[in-house]
């Protein structure tokens, strides 16, 4: 959430407040709450993971082109398979 306020050039506010506080940010992932959300309540936990991965990737898709983070999303990408990487590391 930081990063996305931070890319909007916009005060961090309580996370309680993110329902509101997200209609100011003009750089957003789709579905931004619904996917917070889901992060705490879908019941499967590797689904929880899962989507705060991917939310996470989209974040830093929006970071300008100045910063290169390119390492990281890819990083963060195969994280979201983590049965590879369990495989690689065995």
């Amino acid at each position: 959430m930081r990063i996305l306020f931070a890319v909007n050039k916009q005060w961090e506010p309580d996370y309680k407040w993110l329902k509101f506080e997200e209609k100011r940010l003009t750089q957003k992932p789709d579905y931004l709450v619904e996917r917070v959300n889901e992060v705490f309540m879908h019941p499967d936990l590797v689904e929880r993971y899962k989507i705060s991965i991917q939310l996470l990737i989209d974040a830093l898709r929006l970071i300008p082109e100045l910063f290169d983070v390119t390492k990281e999303i890819n990083h963060l990408q195969e994280a979201l398979e983590p049965e590879k990487l369990i495989m690689r590391a065995g």
